[in-house]
């Protein structure tokens, strides 16, 4: 018989999407509806049954059938189906006649699906280190698996600059992502919703709200369950003065938000320390307000549970006076990787941070005690004069006399008598230029700011 039929799809997963994965697979929901073709005066001579139509899953690269193909429902000329299909990827969806009484088979005009994946998906959010403003040349190849929603609109395969209207270049995430592919096998997925000099509150609906409500918005019409949120974020709050105890308040809300609207109360938040900013002149305000902001940022990840912090104080190759180069976005897109690898996967040892534990002093002998080292720490024999930690109290600084370093410990050697409450802090202000970092792995401590010290 002749047919002009062909089918139009409502409902089916996008070209170049990564479909995010739960337990290794990915149901695939697909709806549409057959139509006649009034443009098309091509005789096509075929069988047709509505009884005897299928919705199949193939393995793009081979032919092969990704999962057992399954047959359409109809109500009128409308129809939908559904089937799982595992981590992999690239895969096409088609609709085929089959009649086996007659032994004919065959695929339907329409559109087809092609070039879309299963496997994790990765929401990046806050202001433009995370956008990636990294500048100059880098060879970083495309890689079909590594895809990514672009501009909050529509898949494709992932490369810099992530947006065709923000003002992006190069960032961390392309690197990260192509670790994860290879360590786990697994496609990914880069979903970015990062604007340049994005304040907290444009992500926080009890204010701006803005830029969450239009990536939450995203997420919702793609159909995108994130495996993780990579956060970068701080700079612009920093510029405002924001406090300590403001900050941890504010950020944590972003965090109970999203996980309620994910449904997800366990959604992992990767997190990183405010970097340098380079600036002419002394500004003691902005010094201040930088060292309060990456003190929320380490407190952050040990009030609220599932919120990870890295550093990236070290990231001394700069792009501008405050975004890093696109040699310091490998390393922090290389630590971010082994961080998720290990925690979302069981890959590897993961990315092992100094952080502070305590400070006692006793007499005129304050030592700090650092968790997370995995060998010793190391100063760069930076001396006593460019040691990156201050001490103060009711008097004001307290001058050192010496220091020493034992394994995961800080000795330090006061040249007076402490007054009244102690306090210190390591790596301070806007632009630090020397750091203390774990000696095998060449990851600094995280920076820490009016830390209180114990008698």
């Amino acid at each position: 018989m002749s047919d002009k039929r062909f089918f139009e799809l409502i409902e089916a997963p996008e070209n170049y999407s990564v479909l995010s994965a739960i337990d290794d697979r990915a149901a695939i929901c697909v709806r549409g509806i057959f139509k006649e073709d009034t443009t098309d005066d091509t005789e096509i001579v075929y069988d047709f049954s509505y009884d005897c139509l299928y919705l199949r899953v193939l393995c793009e690269q081979s032919g092969a059938l990704a999962a057992p193909p399954v047959r359409l429902s109809f109500s009128g000329d409308a129809f939908e189906a559904k089937l799982f299909v595992p981590v992999g990827g690239p895969y096409m969806l088609d609709l085929y006649y089959f009649n086996p009484s007659r032994a004919l088979f065959y695929p339907l005009r329409g559109e087809r699906r092609r070039h879309f994946f299963v496997g994790d998906v990765y929401l990046i959010a806050g202001q433009s280190n995370a956008a990636g403003m990294g500048q100059g040349a880098l060879f970083e190849p495309m890689e079909l698996g590594i895809q990514l929603l672009r501009d909050l609109s529509c898949w494709d395969i992932a490369s810099a600059p992530y947006s065709d209207f923000d003002y992006s270049k190069q960032s961390m995430f392309l690197h990260f992502a192509k670790i994860l592919k290879s360590e786990t096998g697994r496609p990914i997925g880069l979903v970015p919703a990062a604007m340049g000099g994005a304040p907290l509150s444009r992500f926080l609906t009890e204010e701006n709200g803005d830029l969450y409500h239009k990536m939450m918005s995203a997420l919702s019409a793609h159909s995108i369950t994130p495996k993780a949120v990579l956060w970068y974020q701080g700079c612009s709050d920093a510029g405002e003065g924001c406090g300590i105890d403001a900050y941890i308040e504010r950020f944590s809300a972003f965090v109970k938000n999203i996980r309620k609207d994910l449904c997800d109360p366990d959604l992992p938040i990767y997190t990183f320390q405010l970097n340098r900013q380079i600036i002419s002149r002394e500004n003691e305000g902005l010094d201040q307000s930088y060292d309060r902001i990456r003190e929320a940022q380490r407190r952050a990840a040990e009030q609220i549970p599932g919120v990870c912090v890295l550093p990236a104080i070290d990231g001394f190759a700069m792009s501008d006076f405050i975004h890093g180069s696109k040699t310091s976005n490998l390393a922090f897109g290389e630590r971010l990787a082994r961080t998720v690898l290990h925690k979302e996967y069981g890959i590897g040892e993961g990315t092992s941070v100094p952080s502070i534990s305590s400070a006692t002093l006793s007499q005129r002998k304050l030592t700090l005690c650092f968790k997370g080292v995995s060998s010793y720490l190391n100063d760069y024999h930076c001396g006593l004069r460019n040691l990156p930690i201050s001490v103060s109290d009711k008097e004001g600084e307290v001058p050192l006399a010496a220091y020493r370093i034992d394994a995961d410990k800080i000795i330090l050697s006061l040249a007076r008598d402490a007054v009244g409450e102690v306090c210190v802090s390591a790596q301070s202000g806007t632009d630090p230029r020397y750091i203390i970092a774990d000696y095998l792995s060449g990851i600094p401590m995280l920076c820490f700011y009016n830390y209180p010290v114990k008698s």
